[in-house]
């Protein structure tokens, strides 16, 4: 074999170790944690309030959306209250009024009376990241 035949094997077989390492780094690495969750949502059942965690599809309609239990449309997207006894307990989850067909009237959390409101946000006295149930 000429050596101008071997460097160019050599070569070629390293484009194909590095590429090979990229991929295996890349499987490791994944995608950042807030494309996850900007692509993922949980929804409640607004008649059991059970929650069920979706990854958002090419086909995602309005709400409500089926619920894989019972097959009927009654699952909602949440917003968490963090305020109060809420926040120390890692937040509680509540279907926004507009969702109940009522969109001029404010939503307040069932648990503690606090308002609640789209990308409704944490104060800063609420429990810490650990508690946050990743939300």
């Amino acid at each position: 074999m000429s050596d101008g035949t071997k460097k160019l094997l050599l070569g070629g077989l390293a484009i194909v170790l590095l590429g090979y390492v990229a991929y295996k780094v890349s499987g490791v690495i994944g995608e950042p944690e807030y494309v996850a969750k900007a692509n993922s949502r949980t929804l409640m059942d607004i008649d059991t309030g059970k929650l069920y965690h979706f990854e958002l599809t090419e086909d995602w309609g309005p709400y409500p959306h089926k619920n894989p239990d019972t097959g009927k449309d009654t699952l909602y997207p949440i917003e968490w209250c963090y305020n109060n006894e809420c926040g120390k307990a890692g937040g509680t989850p509540v279907i926004l009024n507009v969702w109940r067909g009522k969109p001029n009237e404010p939503t307040y959390c069932p648990k503690c009376g606090a308002l609640v409101r789209f990308h409704n946000p944490r104060p800063s006295n609420a429990g810490g990241a650990e508690e946050s149930q990743g939300h």
